[in-house]
């Protein structure tokens, strides 16, 4: 299995300014366990950053700079997103929010949005089970990696959350196969006792 992995940050969530923009992006494919094609691009925004925003991306020209930030999201991105997230699978936390951001930010610019294909990755809803058992909090990427003692050092970075991300989906799918396998065994046994 095949899995474009994608996180942005943005000036401000849409929902309070409905130009929010991706600042930042980062992409890297997972195929049957190995890691490849890792792509983060830190961008200028156009309008102002919300104080919200800034504070859990981290957010600030300095920074930005520091990170390589060299222009506003254009076509080079667009192009590259396009090309990137088209016909896969896609994964992420939070999925939606991520892919909601690329569609608006293609609209806003009069392009036809990427079409991932139908079947996406996500670990808020398995994080949400975690929650539903009393295991953590809330279903943010953080606690699920705290949970799975995994460093949530980077977290907030489109680059960090990816690779949090990938150590998570990959802490959940294992458990799903030993799960499984426990079952398979279980049945076994009942068909020949």
């Amino acid at each position: 299995m095949r899995i474009v992995w994608f996180d942005t940050e943005t000036s401000d969530l849409p929902e309070r300014n409905p130009n929010a923009e991706i600042i930042a992006y980062t992409t890297r494919v997972w195929d049957n366990g190995i890691l490849s094609e890792p792509h983060t691009v830190h961008l200028w925004p156009c309008g102002k950053v919300a104080e919200e925003a800034a504070k859990v991306n981290g957010y600030n020209p300095g920074e930005w700079l520091r990170r390589g930030a060299e222009r506003t999201f254009d076509m080079t991105d667009a192009e590259y997103l396009a090309r990137t997230l088209h016909d896969q699978i896609v994964g992420g936390h939070n999925t939606n929010f991520d892919l909601d951001m690329v569609n608006r930010t293609f609209i806003r610019a009069g392009m036809q949005p990427p079409k991932p294909n139908f079947r996406k990755v996500d670990t808020q809803p398995c994080a949400q089970l975690l929650v539903s058992l009393g295991l953590i909090a809330s279903a943010s990427l953080v606690n699920a990696a705290k949970f799975f003692g995994i460093d949530p050092g980077a977290a907030h970075t489109s680059e960090g959350d990816v690779n949090m991300t990938i150590q998570v989906w990959e802490r959940f799918r294992n458990l799903i196969v030993s799960g499984l396998e426990l079952e398979a065994n279980r049945r076994s046994l009942l068909a020949n006792p």
